[in-house]
């Protein structure tokens, strides 16, 4: 990969707008904040306004930990407020570059990934697909040291710790880091605060975590080698503990897969949702189309994965635990459907990897 076309490439894109917002989808992981931050920095030294925003606060204090320490600049409020403040915006580190009630009315200017690609009828000056990445943070720590920008050594301090935890963060503590990342992480080694990364690795796992956990190992029903959990009820600061117990449990168990779901309740706007999370270490398992056999809200990367359904029309059932039962037997029952269906699949998958690398040979 050629980042120094890249780079130029980005900096032509972004040089075309006077203000920009980088938009974060979903629930802000330290991936895509570390990425944003970078892309904020990147703005700010080329002399482009840019603004990182996200709807939804992070849920757990380690996110919230590097965000403070590293004084990383996000409002936390809806876009579409102040939507004529922006000339275009971005999307990192999110399957979809479409955002309700912007796209169409911006450009999307600029897509980063590292989630299997989807199709998508957007127009998008810059859109790059890392799909063998383990984080979208290592991209941009190689863009920052390709640009080797004038910016004072405090803050290249800073977008280097942000992004060295980020990287930490999606390759599960570097077991799934390859050579794009480690390639990252021997440029950001020069600069990055390691009081900072032992401060926010050593907060302890939140009380509703452990809770959760202990539901959700009680609750685990396994399936051949499959392992499905639901954890009923939780609100939407809790999302973040679906994904932590789904890394929990694939540790701890000797299985293929391990899926975590709950109904996740949320306040603005008021609904319902099913959340769940996927988890593998098996690289012959596509977890995109894994998932995409379920809906197309939701899709996966290497190892990881994860689909919303809306249930909003049932939010206002006087019976939550007759809700629960129905939302967990019809998951559970199609989740072993996936399973019944899962040597397909693995097919479905290893063709798609021959059919990149022989369009990669002939490019």
């Amino acid at each position: 990969m050629n980042y120094k076309e890249l780079s130029e490439k980005l900096l032509f894109v972004l040089s075309k707008y006077k203000s920009i917002l980088i938009y974060i989808k979903g629930s802000p992981d330290p991936d895509v904040i570390a990425s944003s931050y970078a892309l904020k920095i990147i703005c700010d030294n080329a002399g482009i306004k840019s603004t990182i925003s996200c709807s939804t606060k992070p849920s757990l204090p380690q996110n919230s930990a590097i965000i403070k320490d590293l004084d990383i600049p996000i409002r936390f409020e809806d876009p579409l407020d102040n939507l004529s403040e922006y000339d275009a915006y971005t999307v990192l580190d999110f399957q979809s570059a479409f955002i309700d009630g912007i796209t169409g009315k911006i450009p999307c200017i600029i897509h980063i990934d590292h989630h299997e690609p989807i199709d998508e009828d957007i127009k998008i000056d810059f859109k790059l697909i890392m799909d063998e990445a383990g984080s979208i943070s290592s991209f941009f720590s190689l863009i920052i040291k390709e640009q080797n920008m004038s910016i004072n050594s405090s803050l290249l301090k800073k977008v280097t710790t942000a992004l060295q935890y980020g990287i930490f963060t999606d390759t599960d503590g570097y077991r799934h880091a390859n050579k794009i990342d480690f390639e990252a992480l021997n440029y950001l080694s020069n600069y990055y605060d390691k009081k900072i990364i032992d401060h926010v690795t050593k907060i302890p796992v939140p009380k509703h975590v452990i809770s959760l956990l202990s539901l959700a190992i009680s609750n685990k029903e396994e399936y051949k080698d499959w392992i499905f959990t639901g954890i009923g009820f939780i609100d939407e600061s809790e999302r973040d503990s679906i994904p932590i117990i789904a890394d929990f449990l694939m540790q701890r168990f000797n299985c293929s897969v391990v899926i975590v779901f709950a109904a996740v309740a949320r306040k603005k706007p008021h609904g319902l949702r099913l959340d769940a999370s996927f988890r593998t270490e098996d690289e012959n398992i596509n977890l995109d189309l894994l998932i995409k056999r379920i809906t197309r809200s939701g899709g996966g990367r290497k190892y990881k994965g994860a689909y919303q359904v809306d249930m909003n029309y049932f939010v206002n059932c006087p019976d939550k635990n007759l809700l629960w039962d129905v939302i967990k037997c019809a998951t559970i029952a199609r989740l072993k459907d996936l399973r019944d269906e899962i040597q397909l699949i693995k097919i479905n998958g290893i063709y798609k990897k021959v059919i990149k690398k022989a369009e990669n040979i002939f490019k």
